[in-house]
């Protein structure tokens, strides 16, 4: 009798040990989707058109709508400033002279910066050349 008690102990051992083996698996797998499926990539990748949908739809939603103006017409607005419940500030007209000197003075200070940075990149390479022809050992150092 204690032979067929110990065999049942073994089998149930081996089924238990079986079973662990079996919820582990279930557990990683579990945790793969749910990892898998909270990752945005996952819905891009698998719905690419709703994906670009959905974008739009929200770019749509988040960028203002264009106010309208209001259309007085001018008796609406003779009436308005007549209540003085319109304030009209005049303002200056700003006009940009440009002068026959300023636009010269412009092309020189353009040709000027580009001969500047055309002479500091020549610097730059020959500098930088000689310091790996030094690192290289093909030039020797004065003693």
């Amino acid at each position: 009798m204690s032979d067929d008690h110990s065999m049942s102990v073994d089998d149930l051992q081996k089924r238990m040990a079986q079973l662990r083996g079996e919820v582990r698996a279930d557990v990683i797998h579990t945790s793969a989707a749910a990892k898998e499926f909270t990752d945005w990539r996952y819905y891009v990748r698998q719905f690419p058109w709703v994906s670009a949908a959905a974008v739009a739809a929200v770019g749509f939603l988040l960028v203002p709508r264009k106010r309208p103006r209001p259309m007085i017409d001018e008796a609406a607005l003779e009436k308005m400033v007549a209540e003085k419940r319109v304030v009209v500030i005049p303002q200056k007209q700003e006009t940009a002279k440009k002068t026959m000197l300023g636009s010269v003075g412009g092309l020189i200070a353009a040709a000027a910066a580009r001969a500047a940075m055309n002479y500091f990149s020549h610097r730059f390479t020959d500098v930088n050349s000689q310091a790996q022809e030094l690192s290289a050992g093909r030039i020797r150092t004065p003693k």
